[in-house]
């Protein structure tokens, strides 16, 4: 279900990782530490303020976060295991 900027806003810290945490594979962190800015006003504010929270965050979270990417032309994708974002982003890069 898709959620406006309105309604995003409104959400509990539960509810927010829940839809925008999977914006970052296996990385929820990024969502929650990017939840107490909210309002945004746009949905370019909210990716801003994602990407921002991966460019603050320690350099553990960020190696976590890079390790936590599968492999996608290797062992993830022969096993089937990618998420349904990744099989997108590679369906969409061919």
């Amino acid at each position: 279900m898709p959620f406006t900027i309105e309604q995003l806003n409104k959400v509990d810290l539960a509810g927010f990782i829940r839809i925008v945490g999977p914006v970052f594979e296996h990385s929820p962190w990024i969502a929650e530490m990017t939840w107490p800015q909210q309002p945004f006003d746009t949905i370019e504010q909210l990716h801003q303020a994602l990407c921002d929270s991966v460019r603050t965050a320690g350099h553990e979270q960020q190696l976590a976060l890079i390790r936590a990417h599968p492999d996608l032309v290797g062992r993830a994708a022969l096993a089937r295991t990618l998420t349904c974002e990744s099989i997108g982003e590679q369906a969409s890069a061919d």
